[in-house]
């Protein structure tokens, strides 16, 4: 009797110890969120940034659509043979599936959106295959792929950026100065030439006589 208590308490524990060790699940709003990057670009430069990203990363794109922003891609599978006493010989096959989905907003944005799920797919010689889809949300890797995709846009930009044209350049060097003509000013509303003029034709001062002791002596003024 003892020892089936023991067995039961030892199980209980097990089982609070396993569902103790599961990773909290994400609600849809959390998951979008981890799932979900905007970056300042077109979306046509975004789009291409993406698909660079995931070949670079070693997967084998199955669909690429420009026009619906939908990008789907798969990694290498890796296959192991395995044996079971009650199944038999079995092969074991491992990969990663990627589905992304670009939007535009307005002319300088787009939103991107990634979803990566580990398929584990096993063959069985006696029931038949089966196959285990599983979500994979561990934020780093999503940072690390949002982080290249940053980088490549980054690049793309500083690479097709447009050369200044050489020949706008050359007529902008080669125009010639304005020089900017300087005019005597008019006095009081008169030109130059008409104030010379006017000065000489005035009447000028005659000097008017002044008598002392009967001599007469010009009057100097």
């Amino acid at each position: 009797m003892k020892k089936i208590i023991i067995i039961i308490a030892c199980l209980g524990l097990a089982s609070c110890t396993a569902s103790s060790s599961k990773k909290p699940i994400l609600s849809g709003l959390e998951l979008q969120q981890l799932q979900t990057r905007e970056f300042e670009a077109p979306y046509e430069m975004t789009f291409k940034s993406v698909m660079s990203v995931l070949q670079d990363a070693g997967y084998i794109l199955e669909n690429a659509d420009l026009g619906t922003g939908f990008i789907t891609g798969k990694a290498p599978s890796n296959t192991k043979l395995t044996y079971n006493i009650w199944t038999g010989f079995r092969n074991k096959n491992h990969t990663t599936k990627i589905s992304s989905t670009i939007e535009k907003i307005g002319q300088d944005f787009s939103k991107v959106r990634l979803n990566f799920v580990a398929i584990d797919d096993s063959s069985l010689s006696a029931f038949g295959p089966s196959r285990v889809d599983t979500p994979i949300e561990d934020p780093e890797i999503y940072e690390n792929v949002f982080e290249k995709i940053s980088e490549t846009i980054f690049i793309r930009m500083a690479t097709e950026a447009p050369a200044p044209d050489p020949a706008v350049e050359a007529e902008v060097s080669e125009a010639p100065a304005v020089e900017t003509a300087t005019e005597s000013p008019a006095v009081e509303g008169k030109t130059s030439e008409e104030a010379e003029a006017t000065s000489e034709a005035a009447p000028k001062a005659v000097p008017t006589p002044v008598v002392t002791d009967g001599e007469t002596v010009p009057d100097i003024r």
